[in-house]
């Protein structure tokens, strides 16, 4: 289950009830999370180069080749995403992911809590084969 944050919430009632025309977002970015970004898009949760030294959010790319077409409003990665080894001293529990609009900072769209959490110690690696991730917004 995916559910989509206020902010995206907002776009699309002001783009489908408003006539108010949204702007597509100029990236699309994969964010790690260690509790519940909730709605609102608590960035507080999000994994810092503190925690996770070589941590960014996975910039997407080209959005056709890395999303399946959506069916019933699910659609799955279909390229690898990958995230930097842990090169800190810490371990990590990844429990949720986001999509953002940007690199850093930006606009949450949506987001989810993983089926499993992912520990990420010291030298780990973190890694969505395709069709592994699946968001479906209901």
């Amino acid at each position: 289950m995916g559910d989509l944050s206020t902010y995206a919430r907002n776009q699309l009632v002001n783009h489908v009830l408003r006539g108010v025309t949204a702007a597509k977002p100029a990236k699309v970015c994969i964010a790690l999370f260690t509790a519940d970004p909730t709605a609102a898009g608590i960035a507080a949760n999000e994994v810092t180069t503190a925690q996770w030294p070589g941590y960014s959010r996975f910039d997407v790319g080209v959005l056709a080749s890395a999303w399946s077409a959506p069916n019933d409003g699910l659609t799955r990665n279909l390229i690898r995403f990958f995230f930097n080894p842990n090169a800190g001293a810490n371990t990590l529990d990844i429990t949720h992911m986001a999509i953002y609009d940007a690199v850093t900072g930006g606009n949450m769209w949506a987001f989810k809590e993983l089926v499993k959490s992912k520990r990420i110690e010291p030298g780990d690696d973190l890694s969505f084969q395709p069709s592994t991730l699946e968001l479906l917004l209901s």
